[in-house]
């Protein structure tokens, strides 16, 4: 199946995530209130110790960080591809799907991207605001550090789509893998410096983040574009990147292929 088809896939996606503007609505009050909590949070830190660096960062330092990561997070996620595969595997859709002309995963691949250009609009508009409401955040150093930001950010999805395809694996064993996924979802958003900075741990803490891919999702891209690595951290962090979605990607195939000998359909 051509390129064409994936692309109509993630059109008709678009479309029907068009349609729930109401969740639209609540999704945009619950961001922004979200990130208006974290904004009180930190200014309340920072003006304890009169607005001085706190682990050498500044504060116009931590609320960038904070607004971007608003956006670093819209771009990686994978919304939900694991719970699109166990929802195929429940219904017995996922039978059906290995015999029509296009890659199952990249049919589900197709549909998020769908949903995932709703949200990053959305998540814009959430942006936006706010980098109004503080008069701007931080820019990159150069063009240069700029470019090797949208880099790492695309290598943090690529590391996101593949440990969502490898969840989703897990379907083809255990019809129902919505509570593993949810106990998953919050370490990794403790590890990954979506809520607190990482460069606020524990060293020992720090390094075990290091052990593990959430990381190099959100943290390494918004470092990159705060100039809080050095060229050496960045080409050391782009490695890493690039292994962890080989490894991944590895995995995931493994356990893809092995899973497909499995299938049982237990509905439709």
């Amino acid at each position: 199946m051509n390129g064409t088809s994936y692309l109509l896939l993630a059109y008709y996606s678009l479309k029907e995530s068009l349609v729930y503007i109401k969740n639209t609505m609540v999704f945009l009050l619950f961001s922004a209130f979200g990130l208006l909590i974290q904004y009180s949070a930190w200014y309340a830190l920072y003006w304890s110790v009169d607005f001085m660096p706190v682990m050498g960062r500044s504060f116009e330092t931590m609320l960038s960080y904070q607004i971007l990561m608003v956006l670093i997070r819209s771009f990686t996620d994978a919304n939900g591809i694991s719970r699109q595969l166990e929802q195929r595997m429940v219904s017995g859709e996922i039978a059906l799907d290995f015999l029509r002309p296009v890659a199952p995963r990249g049919m589900l691949i197709a549909r998020s991207w769908g949903e995932k250009i709703f949200q990053m609009a959305t998540d814009l508009v959430v942006f936006s605001v706010a980098v109004l409401a503080v008069g701007g955040i931080q820019s990159p150093a150069s063009i240069e550090m700029m470019g090797l930001f949208l880099l790492s950010l695309c290598l943090g999805y690529l590391i996101n789509l593949m440990f969502e395809l490898l969840m989703g694996t897990f379907a083809f064993w255990f019809v129902g893998v919505n509570t593993l996924k949810w106990f998953i979802d919050f370490f990794q958003l403790a590890m990954s410096g979506a809520i607190v900075p990482l460069w606020l741990l524990p060293d020992w803490l720090q390094f075990c983040t290091k052990l593990l891919p959430f990381q190099a999702i959100l943290y390494a891209p918004a470092q990159i574009y705060l100039g809080g690595m050095s060229n050496m951290e960045i080409v050391q962090t782009m490695g890493l990147q690039v292994f962890w979605i080989l490894l991944l990607m590895g995995l995931q195939e493994l356990l893809w292929r092995r899973g497909k000998r499995r299938i049982v359909v237990l509905g439709g």
